[in-house]
């Protein structure tokens, strides 16, 4: 009884603990964004207009929502260095088919090719047990491969296919459907990962792998789930840029950022 009474003790006083420790771990994160916001403010006096930031903020959606599948990913465990091939494959491929199959199949199209490489990522490296590193490294000059063959090294340009900018550019009370995408993929997510069992197997899979089995969770195929959330995710963000810029390259700027040939770079460094 008394050893009941201490565990409870204890338990009751690690709580606040974990919990102080957990709002320092947020403001870690917060606070330079914070610091970094007023700076630029200080710095230029438009940066605060509505116009600039929702500018910024739309700019912004596809790497938005990209972060936030990628983030289930490493919560899980694993890590997606495909994100930047995967969102200029998804990218072209819904290109091509806008000019001659509509927005509605080329959305499709491009998700089903974004989730599709997810899936290979998540079967190789769960399944097959390669290092995550190495299959989505891998993947990652692959999907660039693909990319410039659909495309022929050429620009894709939907300058006379004006509807396919409607899934980007649309204004929604003002704010930009883009904004108005993002905003949804985070929170929905947000609310899985906080709210659903699916949530709790996520983090039950990265915190400890062998206990979540041994608890009867499937591992091998929660995490695959997280890596077809993420390649679908980069998906959506080549077809949102795609959209709102109404041309499509292998060689896209987000491409180009998340290379894998930077990546492996970063990785030699260290």
């Amino acid at each position: 009884m008394n050893k009941l009474l201490a565990t409870s003790g204890d338990e009751t006083t690690g709580r606040p603990a974990l919990l102080g420790r957990v709002r320092w771990r947020s403001l870690a994160i917060v606070l330079p964004f914070l610091v970094i916001f007023i700076a630029v403010s200080i710095g230029s006096p438009s940066f605060l207009k509505p116009v600039n930031l929702l500018n910024i903020l739309d700019q912004q959606s596809s790497i938005l929502i990209i972060a936030a599948a990628g983030t289930i990913v490493l919560i899980t465990g694993g890590i997606d260095l495909s994100v930047g091939a995967t969102y200029a494959l998804s990218s072209v491929v819904a290109g091509t088919l806008a000019l001659t199959q509509g927005p509605v199949v080329a959305i499709l199209a491009g998700l089903a090719v974004g989730a599709l490489v997810g899936l290979v990522n998540g079967v190789v490296s769960t399944i097959l047990k390669i290092n995550a590193l190495i299959a989505t490294l891998a993947m990652s000059f692959i999907a660039l491969g693909v990319a410039s063959l659909v495309t022929g090294g050429n620009l894709i340009v939907l300058y006379d296919h004006p509807d396919f900018g409607v899934i980007a550019k649309t204004k929604i009370l003002g704010v930009q459907s883009a904004i108005w995408i993002a905003i949804i993929v985070v929170v929905v997510l947000g609310l899985i990962l906080a709210r659903t069992t699916l949530g709790r197997y996520w983090y039950a899979a990265g915190g400890n792998a062998e206990a979540a089995r041994l608890a009867g969770i499937q591992v091998s195929w929660v995490r695959i789930l997280a890596f077809v959330l993420s390649g679908a995710a980069a998906g959506l963000g080549g077809i949102l840029d795609t959209s709102r810029v109404l041309s499509a390259q292998a060689s896209a700027a987000f491409a180009r950022d998340a290379s894998p040939t930077k990546a492996s770079t970063s990785v030699g460094r260290k």
